[in-house]
């Protein structure tokens, strides 16, 4: 039953504790990007394709993307095939397309764990759709915005030589 008992014991300690755990990812994201050169260059491969992000659009992409993810992964597979088996095959499709993002699908993985463990504790989707929501918004909207010089992805063609 949904009652004032569980929105007290479960639900509003689960959103703060999604929107806590969230903050501390997206303080986290901020040292990587700058104590290690593969989180600048990490955030930079995301720059390119993001630059310019409004923030209605970082909003409904945060949102949408945490609202599903949530649903499918620990509302539809997680009770059945475990924390473990979930937080795989969500790091798995968070396989990326362009080389220099590979730390993207380890990092995928880690957040399924903690995700998977947030509804564990929580008991409902709230508590880590809240965190996931966070981290995507914020971060989404950092680095839409925040360039790192010296650290831009390759071009994926050299250009053409010219000849004389």
């Amino acid at each position: 039953r949904l009652g004032w008992a569980h929105l007290q014991g479960h639900t509003l300690w689960g959103a703060v504790a999604g929107l806590a755990f969230g903050a501390l990812v997206v303080g986290l994201s901020r040292l990587t990007t700058r104590w290690f050169g593969w989180g600048k260059r990490l955030h930079m491969e995301f720059h390119e394709v993001l630059r310019g992000l409004p923030l209605s659009g970082s909003f409904a992409i945060a949102f949408f993307s945490a609202l599903g993810e949530e649903a499918m992964f620990r509302g539809a597979m997680q009770p059945t095939l475990g924390i473990w088996i979930t937080s795989v095959v969500f790091g798995l499709l968070h396989m990326p397309v362009r080389r220099g993002l590979w730390p993207w699908p380890f990092l995928a993985f880690a957040m399924g764990l903690c995700f998977g463990w947030l509804y564990e504790w929580s008991g409902d989707l709230l508590a880590p759709f809240i965190a996931h929501f966070t981290i995507n918004f914020v971060n989404l909207q950092h680095i839409a915005r925040v360039r790192y010089p010296g650290f831009e992805p390759p071009d994926p063609e050299p250009p053409a030589p010219v000849e004389p």
